[in-house]
């Protein structure tokens, strides 16, 4: 029995000249979808409902929960970034998150508060935060089209290197 099989040479050329760029693709196709995720949250922050700082202000010293403040909200919509992507185990990977402080200052926090504390504390909620989910909707809503794109630019890169 022979078996002739037409095109193995071109294939494992392929191959080979693909797994040298696996890295590449697996960046851009990364960052494509922390792009739409990233995109979601910002828009999530910039729905959320929110209260006059004075309020807020008001509402802390009576230890209530209140709605995040004005002064919070844009803390969040400034500190949301994409980090540098890194590869660790042959695996890429990023974050997308609430970097910095905003303009909220206390005698706890002089130099403002942690954006990434806000962004839980609405998440979640607190003793001092009423809960606005919008971190695991903004995700959860959006997984099919992140994968889409990722999918969609992983396709487009590996063509573009296998054109070469």
């Amino acid at each position: 029995l022979t078996v002739d099989l037409d095109g193995l040479d071109a294939l494992e050329r392929n191959l080979r000249r693909l797994g040298s760029e696996s890295g590449t693709v697996a960046k851009v196709s990364l960052y494509d979808g922390a792009k739409i995720a990233a995109d979601a949250l910002r828009k999530n922050v910039d729905n959320l409902e929110r209260v006059p700082d004075i309020e807020a202000i008001h509402a802390a010293r009576r230890r209530e929960p209140t709605l995040i403040s004005v002064s919070q909200k844009n803390g969040l919509r400034n500190g949301l970034g994409i980090s540098k992507m890194k590869t660790e185990a042959n695996s890429v990977y990023t974050t997308i998150s609430f970097h910095g402080y905003n303009t909220v200052t206390s005698p706890k926090w002089p130099g403002g508060q942690p954006n990434a504390l806000i962004a839980a504390s609405c998440e979640k909620g607190s003793t001092r935060m009423q809960r606005q989910r919008f971190i695991e909707p903004a995700l959860s809503d959006n997984r099919s089209a992140i994968l889409r794109a990722m999918i969609r630019t992983a396709t487009e890169t590996i063509t573009k290197i296998l054109e070469k």
